[in-house]
């Protein structure tokens, strides 16, 4: 008798332990976001936007055509940009003016420059993330 008694306890206890863990487990596995939802695109917008020059660069492109399509006139700078549409101030990207296109977009080391396309036609195909020779 004294030896079911003690399978018994320990079988208690065994699970009186691992019940609360696994109910734990499930709630935090719950509360994580699915692959593809809403929230997880957005911080990996977020992280992208931050880390890596070529996104940032047409990230910034996509908000000037917008400010552009908005406002009718270009920004005077991206400062106004960033604290317009809440978004994070450009590490790697400047801007400059050019007779043909308008406003040029480039990283702060000048090794990609791309036109901002405003819609009006202009052909840029050949000119748009073109690697410039040192």
């Amino acid at each position: 008798m004294q030896v079911q008694k003690n399978k018994f306890n320990f079988l208690r206890l065994f699970l009186i332990i691992t019940i609360p863990i696994i109910i734990i487990e499930i709630i935090i596995i719950s509360k994580l976001p699915v692959e593809g939802s809403q929230t997880n695109e957005i911080l990996i917008k977020r992280s992208d936007k931050i880390s890596n020059p070529i996104n940032e660069l047409v990230t910034y492109n996509n908000f000037i055509r917008r400010y552009k399509k908005e406002k009718g006139k270009f920004p005077e700078d991206l400062k106004k940009i960033s604290d317009e549409y809440s978004i994070p101030q450009p590490q790697h990207v400047t801007y400059t003016t050019d007779k043909n296109y308008g406003y040029i977009l480039q990283l702060k080391d000048d090794s990609i420059k791309a036109p901002v396309f405003t819609g009006k036609g202009i052909d840029i195909k050949n000119n748009i993330f073109k690697r410039e020779e040192k």
